[in-house]
């Protein structure tokens, strides 16, 4: 891609997740990592999600979107047919020297 940063970044999936997880609190808001995504239907107002939680039991809820954060297999993907895009053919990845 033509861009005046032709390289990428890496950043550790727990430093990712504890950045998302501090900003949703200090929103209010709770991540349930014992929730399991398992089916979602798509409506004019967003999304309808169906979820197992931690126990077993199935839950609803509903949100005007739906963020597939979960990988080149993820459920999203699968869930809406869906396929991760483009490849990393070319692409070097070394890692970042530490400086001291």
């Amino acid at each position: 891609m033509a861009s005046r940063f032709p390289f990428t970044l890496l950043t550790a999936q727990t430093e990712t997740e504890r950045v998302l997880t501090e900003r949703l609190a200090g929103l209010g808001v709770r991540v349930d990592r014992g929730a399991e995504l398992v089916g979602l239907t798509p409506r004019p107002d967003g999304v309808q999600a169906q979820l197992r939680n931690a126990g077993g039991g199935l839950e609803e809820t509903s949100a005007p979107y739906l963020v597939g954060a979960d990988g080149a297999n993820s459920t999203v993907r699968q869930l809406t047919g869906t396929r991760l895009a483009g490849s990393f053919k070319g692409e070097r990845f070394r890692p970042r020297r530490r400086r001291s």
